[in-house]
């Protein structure tokens, strides 16, 4: 049985979800309006944080040891939200369970494994994110959503 499914129906599948459990938070994001508080942060995945003030914040549970694995990740996350590089910030990820390497099942970093194993997981919530803002910014202008871009 093949479990795996394709970006389209990935993002079919999770956009509107996410858009709506994120409502009405999620119509302030990135311009949309002024944010009642700090508390009001987009959360398209475990990986991701997008705040009002226009920050990406991707959390990494992996050791950077030189092989510029934070960077990598960070910039698939940034790609897929179609995001400026200058807007994006890394911040170690606490250790709790949610945060293990999907592939080992625990926070380690070895075996050149940290690109591998969490390219696609990161790669997902960009791709959550940015549905997810394109989706509110059509609410908020009152248009369809094929009538927005990231």
């Amino acid at each position: 049985m093949n479990n795996s499914i394709g970006r389209r129906e990935f993002l079919t599948r999770t956009g509107l979800t996410l858009a709506v459990a994120a409502t009405p938070s999620g119509l302030r994001v990135f311009g949309m309006g002024e944010a009642d508080t700090d508390a009001e942060v987009l959360r398209p995945g475990v990986w991701v944080k997008l705040t009002p003030d226009h920050q990406i914040t991707v959390l990494m549970a992996k050791s950077e040891l030189g092989q510029g694995t934070h960077t990598a990740l960070a910039m698939v996350v940034a790609e897929e939200l179609e995001a400026d590089w200058n807007q994006v910030q890394i911040e170690t990820a606490p250790v709790t369970e949610e945060y293990n390497d999907p592939e080992v099942h625990a926070q380690i970093t070895f075996g050149s494994s940290s690109i591998k194993n969490l390219s696609e997981p990161m790669r997902k919530a960009g791709a959550a994110g940015r549905e997810m803002l394109v989706q509110a910014a059509a609410r908020k202008w009152n248009v369809a959503v094929s009538e927005c871009e990231a």
